[in-house]
């Protein structure tokens, strides 16, 4: 029971910290390189690899609601971005 609740309590700690908003989205511009990209907007929550491109998902809150941000990387720049 007291491991659960310490996992919880880091649960909560860890998520809690992603407060990326619709003005840190909005600094996210085509050609980007993939540390200003983190800069900006953190640690991806996934990461899917293609053959000459990746994809990167982000979250963020706007308007009290959860959004997210799809982002291709390319040659390690941001080649298309769209929020969702």
């Amino acid at each position: 029971m007291k491991k659960l609740f310490i996992c919880l309590i880091l649960s909560i700690v860890l998520f809690g910290c992603n407060t990326k908003g619709p003005n840190d989205v909005r600094m996210v511009k085509i050609g980007a390189s993939i540390s200003e990209l983190k800069y900006i907007m953190g640690e991806p929550w996934s990461v899917e690899i293609n053959r000459d491109t990746e994809t990167w998902y982000f979250s963020y809150r706007s308007n009290g609601h959860n959004e997210g941000l799809h982002v291709t990387i390319k040659d390690g720049k941001v080649a298309d971005f769209y929020s969702y």
